[in-house]
């Protein structure tokens, strides 16, 4: 990717959380129901989320991790074994090793965050206007 194209894309979203495995970011343009959703890259992948769609995707993440602590067919210290990330698209789930389970937990407690903070200091803006 060029310095130009990049340039052009960064100027288009508003970074909200990332890490080594992804990116979430929100379109400054576009039509109101893709400004209004938070875009979640990682591993080639993209998806459209509502910020409640993001919440019920942690939990699913949080299912999926305590489903991996769970399982006795292979040690602890295995990484090559792949568990099922089922996701708030109904037909859409992906298959994980329990580092990248931890990663997107991370990149998407993290976007979580970020996003209940932005709230908090918005409204204390709101009230500090008033």
């Amino acid at each position: 990717m060029n310095n130009e194209f990049s340039s052009l894309i960064m100027e288009d979203i508003q970074t909200i959380y990332y890490n080594q495995f992804g990116i979430t970011f929100q379109w400054k343009r576009g039509d109101l129901a893709q400004i209004n959703k938070i875009q979640l890259v990682f591993r080639k992948t993209g998806l459209l989320l509502t910020k409640d769609e993001v919440a019920e995707f942690y939990h699913q993440i949080q299912l999926a991790i305590e489903h991996s602590h769970k399982c006795q067919c292979c040690p602890k210290n295995k990484q090559e074994k792949s568990f099922l990330l089922n996701t708030p698209q109904e037909n859409l789930s992906f298959a994980m090793t329990r580092e990248e389970l931890s990663q997107i937990r991370d990149l998407v407690h993290g976007t979580l965050f970020q996003l209940d903070l932005d709230d908090f200091l918005g409204d204390i803006a709101v009230g500090y206007k008033e």
